[in-house]
């Protein structure tokens, strides 16, 4: 499971990057974001924010399309040249409307969201935790194995590798596909105890879904379970039967594990682009850009998964996006 403590270490500030020329504007945003647990460099210009990149390491970088000396898409280039990691988000405010054309072309040369005016500090500390979120994901993709040693199911990076295929499957036959990410109600505080937690729900998944569904650990004792050919109310109903499996269970086996989970439908068409593109373009790794979709649906997931947990334990179904 992906949370907000696992985004970055406890007690420790998230640091952000801001490229801007505009002093209010970088006033305005450090008194935002410092009261929630984000600390503020702020490079004047372009060549500032190059030099401090490797310095200062951002996890997330907000520039200003406003520069004098270079424009937005351009700047997203050579950020990523200069030393920032490819799974950092950047974000582009824009204090003017942009013609749709210029946003496409900046999200295209590397940026992953634009800020327009009003800011509103609820909505962009909460844009920011998510796409932090995001990027913890990705970084659990970029790992070299597809499988889990610990448990026998892929990893998240087999995951992400295999959702193109099942995606493009299942838009071919016209059959649904839905995301559960299942985990105990209450995680276990111990990492002994949370790694036995994850064995024993790696153990019911493998036995009791379907050959179709593709099963994947996502952190913790959390799995993920992409179930083909099933809406949201079929992937509860699949949840519904794992949590009874698990209630049953003889003590010899393993204590039985009260199970919530957080389901999301996934986007086909998205899938079966990706995989098209790839398949003309012969690219064997994606971007952290072309993960976008998919990964935000599963932190949807995990999102409504905590919502679950918060709410005593069952399943929570969230939202088509």
């Amino acid at each position: 499971m992906v949370d907000e403590a696992a985004v970055h270490d406890e007690g420790q500030a998230v640091r952000v990057l801001l490229v801007s020329g505009r002093d209010w504007f970088a006033s305005a945003l450090q008194a935002v974001l410092e009261p929630e647990g984000f600390s503020f460099i702020h490079a004047w210009t372009e060549q500032e924010a190059f030099e401090l990149i490797p310095e200062v390491d951002p996890e997330i970088l907000i520039i200003d399309e406003g520069l004098a000396g270079m424009p937005a898409p351009e700047f997203c280039q050579e950020a990523l040249s200069a030393g920032l990691g490819s799974s950092v988000p950047i974000l582009v405010y824009s204090a003017n409307y942009w013609h749709e054309t210029e946003q496409a072309e900046t999200i295209r040369a590397g940026a992953w969201d634009v800020i327009r005016e009003p800011i509103r500090s609820r909505l962009l500390v909460a844009k920011l935790r998510r796409l932090l979120q995001l990027r913890r994901l990705i970084e659990f993709a970029e790992e070299n194995s597809l499988a889990d040693q610990e448990t026998g199911l892929y990893n998240l990076a087999g995951l992400v590798h295999s959702l193109p295929i099942v995606g493009s499957l299942a838009e071919r036959s016209g059959a649904p596909l839905s995301c559960a990410v299942i985990g105990p109600t209450q995680p276990a505080e111990s990492s002994s105890e949370l790694k036995r937690q994850g064995r024993s729900i790696a153990v019911l998944v493998k036995q009791f879904t379907r050959t179709s569904d593709l099963c994947a650990t996502v952190g913790g004792a959390d799995v993920a379970l992409v179930a083909y050919n099933a809406d949201a109310n079929t992937a509860a109903a699949i949840v519904q039967r794992l949590s009874e499996r698990s209630a049953d269970r003889p003590e010899s086996v393993g204590a039985p594990e009260p199970l919530s989970a957080g389901i999301v439908t996934l986007p086909l068409s998205d899938l079966r682009e990706r995989d098209q593109k790839e398949a003309v373009e012969g690219v064997l790794r994606r971007s952290a850009a072309n993960r976008f979709t998919s990964l935000s649906r599963l932190a949807d997931a995990q999102s409504a998964l905590v919502n679950a947990r918060e709410a005593g334990g069952g399943i929570r179904i969230a939202a088509p996006a």
